[in-house]
């Protein structure tokens, strides 16, 4: 698995297995694993879909204020996740 942390250098490509590290904010995404997406131009930023545990876990989260996921929906599609948080 991938930590999405540019410090420690990992490749990020997309169709990999990560974990967004523990520096992000907001706290709510810290910890959450999925399938990395397409970058952008840079190759700084990433989309990110968590898998259906992390979804739920951010559905749930009471800190989470920024992102609306319906009940039904299993993974959730984060766009441009900092590589370097």
């Amino acid at each position: 698995m991938v930590e999405l942390d540019a410090a420690k250098r990992p490749v990020i490509l997309p169709g990999r297995i990560g974990r967004i590290n523990t520096t992000i904010r907001p706290v709510c995404l810290r910890r959450l694993t999925g399938t990395v997406g397409q970058p952008n131009k840079t190759g700084s930023r990433f989309d990110f879909l968590l898998d259906e545990d992390s979804t739920d876990q951010l559905r749930r989260d009471p800190t989470n204020t920024r992102f609306t996921i319906p009940e039904d929906e299993k993974r959730y599609r984060i766009p441009k996740v900092p590589a370097d948080s």
